[in-house]
Order: structure tokens, then sequence, then C-alpha cells
């Protein structure tokens, strides 16, 4: 969602623009700020519904990592899943938030940003398989207990029973074969 799409004052009740996290917060369900990262894996092996399978997560996309899903596939696979409620565009940032994402682009990419500003500042969760430098300062920003990738997605949807272990590993195969490697050979591990 671009920033003018924001700014309309006289929105439908069907558009999707118009829903908040605060709307659609439900009783245990975690707000997630979701990086580029795991937003692609998902979207290479059109499996992004799995991300609307999780009622303990709403996913959330931030400008920024919108701006990331440039592949002509993966942005229709995105814009789908905006219109199915799967994943969800983020509100536009406040201004302390704005003031930690300038901060954080002196040293990640914007999408890296806005994922970790949003997790500080709104006190979201952290979808992203992300290492090093910034897997560093996402731990000290918000903890790792409110970091998520790709393969605890996987996880997630194998204990809610939305996908079965050898599913899992197929998407895992595939994922693979989009040059995403995960550390172990079986979610049967």
């Amino acid at each position: 969602m671009r920033e003018e799409s924001r700014t309309t004052p006289h929105r439908e009740p069907t558009d999707i623009r118009s829903i908040t996290a605060d709307h659609l917060s439900t009783k245990g369900a975690s707000n997630v700020a979701c990086d580029a990262c795991v937003l692609i894996n998902f979207l290479n092996v059109g499996r992004i519904g799995i991300l609307g399978e999780l009622p303990q997560y709403r996913f959330w996309i931030p400008d920024a990592v919108d701006d990331e899903v440039t592949k002509p596939e993966q942005r229709r696979g995105l814009d789908t899943a905006y219109r199915q409620q799967i994943v969800y565009p983020a509100d536009a940032p406040r201004i302390e938030e704005i003031r930690v994402f300038t901060r954080l682009t002196r040293s990640m990419g914007k999408g890296e940003a806005a994922c970790l500003a949003a997790a500080q500042c709104r006190g979201w969760m952290l979808a992203s398989d992300e290492k090093g430098k910034f897997k560093t300062m996402a731990v000290k920003g918000i903890g790792q207990e409110r970091i998520i990738g790709t393969a605890g997605i996987l996880r997630a949807a194998i204990r809610n029973g939305s996908i079965t272990v050898s599913q899992a590993d197929e998407i895992k195969d595939d994922m693979e074969g989009h040059a995403f490697k995960m550390s172990f050979r079986s979610f049967s591990e």
C-alpha cells in the first residue's frame, strides 16, 4: 500500500486499507511485522495462505517491505493475499517509529528497519530469517521470544493441523529450490 492510499478520507467498509491492527485484534493473536525474507519464501512456493491459517498471528506488511516485492508473480501473490486478508498492509508509522526507522536504516535495509521499528514501537513480534548484525540488533531490541522465522511458522502450522510434517518437508524442499536453506533435514526432527 502506498501512502496516498492511506490518506483517502472516505473509504468503503470493505476496503482492506481501512483495516487496522486494532480492528483485527483477536484474543490471543499476536501482531507480527513480516520482513521480505519470510514473505518472499512463502510467495515463491505459492504457500502464502499458510500465514492466514495461523490464528495466533496476524501478519502485517510495512510499506518498505511491500516495495521489495517486485517480481510480477510474487507481486500478484501478495496482492491476492491482501485481498483475501491473509496478510495486511501495516498502518503508517507514527513519529517515534519513524525516528527509530531512520536510525536503523543507517545499518540495515529499509524493509528490515521498518519491521524492527514496528516491532519495537508497536510491541509486535517480528517475522524474519535474517542473520548476523540484524539478528543481533533484533534480539537486543525486542528479545528472541518475539522473533519467528520461516521454519517456526511452518512448525506452528504443523502444530495447529494446517499442514502435515510431510507437507512441511515438501514446502521446505521447494523453498530450498528457491535458495532458502533450513539447517535441518526434516520437520520430523
